[in-house]
């Protein structure tokens, strides 16, 4: 892909990649491409239940994730 990127694209300067930190082997692997550490970030994940009881709606409705 490396050279793909570089044959197609001449004027493309930097590739940008994210991994979960507990991802040792992709982590292993952009390493050997010359990636670098250039920031941390933290995320938070939460399942939500299938339904909701209307009572705990509230007025309106929202849609997304926690």
């Amino acid at each position: 892909m490396m050279r793909w990127l570089r044959d197609d694209e001449p004027e493309l300067r930097t590739i940008s990649t994210q991994n979960a930190a507990s991802n040792a082997h992709m982590i292993a692997v952009n390493e050997r491409l010359g990636y670098r550490v250039l920031g941390r970030s933290t995320e938070y994940q939460r399942d939500l239940p299938d339904t909701v009881p209307a009572s705990s709606r509230g007025a309106g409705s929202v849609t997304g994730t926690a």
